[in-house]
Parts: structure tokens; sequence; C-alpha cells
């Protein structure tokens, strides 16, 4: 009744306020009925937002711009007119009411955090212009939207809009300036298509995927790469492939059962694409409007899920190094009675550091450099209180008559953990990749930095996993999933040999140089990337505990995106009271709300697309343990197999051009708004080699020849080094 009265204050007339049980609130501008929806968990900022943004309708728009009036122009110009319209209406009732500019500052603060816009500040400032817009007169200018000067022009334009015809005028030429755009890069875009279709009838392409499950189904649809495998006794993930097909079937019935109601619903690049490629549209006025309906409406068909972290003892997951190392004793596959790890490894393991000891000591040097050019930075020169007898002579014309002393403040202690993508794709990167994480674990012992090694796999069924007692709507871990311990910085040097001789075996075993067979401990499956990065949570609270550590540097190394990460919900097909495993896949994002709950923090995540659990876990895991979350991705050659295993970057095409060409020239590139705090690409195959700039000339050469091999070597040994160069940089 409260909030009825204040909607006809604010409206200076007695317009007839009604609740139902709509899914957005709405005005008659013919009748003058303000509909109000029974809106839930709605806090009282949320409420008077969004009743001050509905009567700022009634007070100042006419029929054919509400919301919900039908443009002759489509869908996608009529986001343009909502845009500019909520600017000047909201602009509007904020003047002639200053008491609500706090509500409206408020509840759009917390719209944004909790993901309502469909996308962080980050992400829309690599959104089209109209987005930006909307983003900037809604939650402000200190929100960190970023305008470009040549842009600015438009901003004013809107700020300065006072009638209904102005609104018009703009969105007209604003939505006509956009199409311009977006009709010359999808011509750009199909030129590119088209060359890569040339190219890819003189070359043989690998063969692309969905970026779910794509470990496994690359490896069986790659006969060569198979029948090697087989010869070896190398599993590819057969039990992955299952879940896939599982997990694609459930997905495929979830969205064929689900009715569209016709509502503008929460959209990705990819399906805007497709609902018209040729006009533009605002993603977060859509994205807006589309979440409010489903957070705070009472549609039955829209579900929420509210998953809790698994904060359990992840002990039972973890296969620490001892038992590890004995894995490599154990028989091969095919009958095979004696493993060859140990006696082949012994001589890769002298090989290994003699070429790689200067790259070793090369990191140590940038290190201490490095180091002490951040103490020096920090030092202080202080007055000791002391009298010095030299400068007593001068105590007539000066006061600087004490001795000083530098201080040197202490730096912070850094740790790091990485975990390593143990799925079958990675067979072909794995000599190079062990080949690095050797060169990174030396370095850290001979600086002294505390490590661990993890390779996560979800080959280990044997067992059920203590871990999963939880309650309902709680993620789970796969019961397969385990961590492999391969290294820590309490070993000792003895047990450090060891491993890195076993590890060195295993990484020629995949580069199909040999012919032993690898115990099945050693057999690659999938990607259970979602499920190391909840169990991260925990053993970055024991590392950093059990080492007083100030700072942890989590490294995630991947070459494919994560199998779904599980949980347990309440069946809806059972008895009540019935619990049952599922992927987060299918629990159907696109019409459901899904969100990820911190029981320590108490923070939420919500999910905004298909493949966003995994940038929801890495935010959930930064902000819980404020560990740097540094990625790593392991990119294919070829230029369109690399545009396929971006797909759930979710980057634009101009953005595509720009990784490919930085991947073209450098080997390696970031990517932007991911979850990380940095997100490194790197093209695999022999650009992962460990290389110490060797030069390799005649010896008639001339110098022409000499000159362009000492490039080349410097060029192959700055390309060969991005994962510990950069290394360095963090923890210096």
């Amino acid at each position: 009744m409260q909030k009825d009265i204040l909607a006809k204050l604010l409206a200076t007339e007695n317009i007839t306020v009604v609740h139902e049980n709509a899914q957005t609130a709405s005005f008659n501008v013919r009748d003058r009925v303000l509909t109000l929806p029974l809106w839930d968990d709605l806090t009282g900022d949320n409420y008077d937002h969004f009743i001050g943004h509905e009567v700022g309708h009634a007070l100042y728009t006419p029929e054919d711009g509400w919301h919900d009036a039908v443009c002759d122009r489509g869908r996608a110009y009529k986001s343009f007119l909502n845009v500019i319209e909520d600017a000047r209406i909201e602009r509007l009732i904020q003047n002639k009411y200053p008491g609500l500019r706090r509500n409206f500052i408020n509840s759009y603060k917390k719209l944004m955090a909790d993901g309502f816009f469909g996308a962080s500040i980050a992400e829309i400032n690599t959104f089209d212009l109209i987005d930006r817009i909307n983003t900037y007169f809604k939650c402000g200018q200190t929100s960190g939207v970023r305008i470009e000067k040549d842009e600015m022009h438009w901003i004013k334009e809107i700020e300065e809009c006072v009638t209904w015809e102005q609104v018009v005028d703009i969105a007209d030429r604003l939505f006509a300036e956009e199409k311009a755009k977006k009709e010359e890069e999808m011509q750009k875009q199909q030129e590119e298509q088209e060359q890569m279709q040339d190219e890819g009838q003189t070359q043989t392409e690998e063969v692309e995927t969905d970026g779910f499950g794509q470990d496994d189904w690359e490896m069986d649809n790659d006969d060569e790469e198979q029948e090697g495998n087989k010869s070896q006794g190398t599993d590819v993930g057969e039990d992955a492939d299952e879940e896939e097909n599982e997990s694609d079937s459930s997905d495929e019935d979830g969205e064929g059962e689900e009715e569209d109601d016709g509502e503008s619903s929460e959209l990705t690049d990819g399906e805007l694409d497709d609902n018209n490629s040729n006009e533009p549209i605002s993603k977060t006025e859509e994205a807006l409007h589309s979440n409010i309906r489903k957070e705070f409406g009472n549609d039955e068909n829209t579900k929420v899920y509210n998953l809790r972290l698994n904060i359990n003892k992840v002990d039972g997951l973890i296969i620490d190094y001892k038992k590890v190392m004995t894995f490599g004793n154990n028989p091969g596959g095919y009958g095979e009675t004696k493993s060859h790890l140990a006696n082949y490894g012994e001589q890769l393991w002298k090989k290994f550091q003699t070429e790689n000891k200067k790259t070793v000591n090369y990191m140590v040097k940038e290190f201490e450099m490095k180091k002490k050019a951040s103490e020096y930075a920090r030092t202080t020169l202080s007055k000791t209180g002391v009298i010095c007898p030299v400068k007593m002579n001068n105590y007539k014309f000066s006061d600087d008559i004490f001795r000083k002393m530098s201080v040197t403040p202490e730096g912070k202690n850094h740790g790091m953990v990485l975990y390593l993508d143990w799925s079958g794709s990675m067979h072909k990167h794995m000599k190079p990749t062990i080949d690095q994480l050797l060169n990174l674990v030396m370095f850290c012992r001979q600086v002294n930095i505390p490590y661990r090694v993890y390779a996560f796999s979800d080959r280990f069924k044997e067992d059920r996993l203590a871990v999963n007692d939880v309650d309902i709507n709680t993620l789970q871990y796969k019961t397969g999933f385990r961590l492999m311990e391969f290294f820590n910085n309490r070993m000792s040097r003895a047990e450090f040999t060891k491993m890195a001789q076993m590890l060195l075996a295993i990484g020629q075993n995949y580069s199909k140089d040999v012919s032993y067979y690898l115990p099945w401990e050693f057999y690659l499956g999938g990607t259970p990337l979602d499920d190391a990065i909840m169990a991260g949570v925990q053993i970055h609270k024991e590392f950093q505990k059990s080492n007083r550590l100030d700072i942890v540097n989590t490294v995630f190394l991947t070459d494919g995106d994560s199998h779904p990460i599980e949980c347990k919900v309440r069946s809806e097909f059972r008895t009540c009271g019935y619990s049952e495993n599922c992927a987060v896949w299918n629990l159907g994002i696109k019409y459901n709300i899904i969100k990820f709950i911190d029981p320590v923090t108490k923070k939420q995540y919500r999910l905004q697309e298909r493949n966003g659990y995994t940038k929801a876990l890495l935010e959930l895991f930064r902000d819980h343990t404020g560990s740097n979350a540094i990625g790593y991705r392991i990119l294919p050659m070829n230029k369109r197999s690399m545009m396929s295993d971006l797909r759930s970057a979710g980057l634009s095409y101009e953005q595509f051009n720009k990784v490919s060409e930085d991947l073209k020239k450098n080997k390696f590139t970031t990517i932007p708004n991911c979850g990380y705090d940095k997100f490194f690409a790197l093209q695999g195959g022999k650009n992962l080699e460990t290389s110490n700039g060797t030069i390799e000339v005649a010896d008639d050469a001339k110098v022409g020849a000499i000159r362009t091999a000492f490039k080349k070597a410097n060029a192959n040994r700055k390309t060969s080094r991005v994962l510990l160069t950069q290394f360095i940089e963090m923890v210096a």
C-alpha cells in the first residue's frame, strides 16, 4: 500500500496501481494503469528504482515509445530506442525528484554486480557503442565504462535530449551508423572465411569440435593418432566420451522440451548473430530486462538453482607424489611385465640437464635482478638520531647533522601452485609442456620458492568420493576426478630426480618416439578443469598456511574447455527427497537462473552463458583465496581450428583477428575477460619447445647467414620461454 501511494505521488495524478503475477513492470498509457509484478527478493532501493523508472515512463513517454510497444523497424532498432529513452526519462524523473538518485545508483550498482547486464564492465567495454551508452547512463561515469573521444558527441546529445522526437532522431542516426559498421564487419568476416575455406582445400585441417568434451572427441576422430596411442596402450578417455554424449543428448532433449514464449532472453554473441546478423542490437538492454523478469518475476517456467561451493577437505582427491612415483614401477599395458620408464628416463634426464642448464641459470639471473630492483625501489633513507662527527662541523649552516641509514621493507613471500591438464588432446603437446614444467620447477627449487604441481584427471573411478557427501544444491566432484601430485617443494633431491625422469619418459612416449607401454594410471582422459578450480580453493588454504605465504600464484595450463562440473540437485522425476547428480550444463542456463554461492564469503556468482561456469568458478576462486589466477591456453596452429577453440572466450571478430595476429607474430598473446587475472594463449607444437637459442651455421657461412642465424636463435629463445619469463614477472 505504501508503494502504491508513492507511485501515485510521483506520477502527480491518481493513477491506478495494480500488483499482478506479471514478468515485469508496465504502464498502460491510455488507461493510466501501472502494473507492478509481485517481486520477490527485492531490496528497497531496487523497488523504489523500478517504481521511479515506470513513473518516469508514465510522465514522459508516449504510447508508441513504451518498451513493449510494437516497432515497425524491428527488435534491433527498438533496443536502441529503449536505451536512449531510458536515459532521457530517468534523467528527467531524477531531476524532478532528486531523492530518487541514491535509489537509482544503489539499485544499478547491485544489478551490475549480480550480472544482470549480462557481462562485466571489462567485457562491456569491448561491446558496441549502444551497450556502452546504456551502461554509461544507467551505472554512471564511475562504473568504468569506456567512451572514446570520437563517440562523446553521442553522450552529449543524449544528455541534452528532452523530447520524444529528439530520442527518435538520435536513435535513427545512431542505429544507421552502427548498422553500417556491422555490415562492414560482416563483409570482412565473410572474406576471411572464404579465404580460410580456400586454404582448407590445400591442407589437412584439424578436427573442429564444439569446445565441450573436445579432448576425447578430437582424439577419436584422428585415425593416425588413435592408432599410435593404441599401439602404446594410451587411453584417450572413453568414459569422457560417454559423459559428453549423455550431456549433449540431455541438453538437446531439455531444449527441445522448452517452448519460446516470445519474450526477449539473454543472448550470447552467437545467438545474436543467428537472429539477425546484419543488424546491431543492445545486448545489455536485452539481458537486463530478461534477467529482471527471470530473477524477480513469478514465471513458472523459470527455476532458480542456488548451488553452493563444496568446501569439504580434498585429501581424498590428491594422490601424493610418493604414490605417483610407484605408478612408474607398475607393468605397462597389454600384459607388459616391466615398465621402461625408469631406465629410459635416466638417459632423457641427463640430456635435459645439459640442454636446459643455461635456461634455468638465465631465469635465476633475471629473477635476482628484478628482485634487487624491487628492493631498491622500496628502500628509503631515514635519520638514526645519532650525531655524525663528520657533519658536526656544519651545524651552524645545516640542521642535517645526524647519521642516516637505508631502510628496505621486507618483500612479500610468494608461492606457486600449478595445475596441468592431463587430457587426451594434450598428448601432442605433452613432451614440450613437461620440458617447460621442469624448467619452472628447477627454477623454483634454485631460488627457494615454495611450489606444488598437480595434474588433473578423471581416470580414477575405482572408489567413491567421500568429499561428495554433501547436501542438496551443492557442487560435486566427478567420481573419477583426482589430482596427481607431481612435485612438492618438500621433496628430496633423489625424489625430485626420479619424478623428473619418469615425466620425461612419459612425455617422450606421447611424442611417439618410443614403443614402450605406460601404466594405466598415466593414461589420458577428459578435462575436469572446473573440478580442479573448486579443489584449488582448499588446496590454496593449506599451502598458504603451511608455507606462511603472503601471495600465491595459481596457474592453470590446459588446451581446451572444461567438461561441465556436476552438482547434487533434487530430482523432479522421482519421489520427494530423492537426489541425483547431474552436470550444471543440463540445468538449462538459457531458461533458468544458475548461481554459484560461496558459503564462506556469501558472495553469489550468476552464470551468464552456457560456458560461463568456468568463468564463475574462477571469479569465486580469486575472491575466496585472494590468489592470482593465471591461465595458459595451448591453441592449435590452424586459424580455423583456433577460432573454434576460442568460441567460449566470447571474442568479437576484431578481437579474434588481433589474437590471431599476435599469435602469428609473437607466438603468444593475452585474452581478456575469461575469469583469470591473466589469460595467456600460446601456440602449440614446436612453439612450446624449450630453446637456448643455439646458433647453427656452416663453417664457411657468410656474414649475412650468421646474422640471420643469430636473429633466429634469439627469436626462438624469446618465444620458447613465455611460460618461464612471465612467471618471473609474477614472483619477482
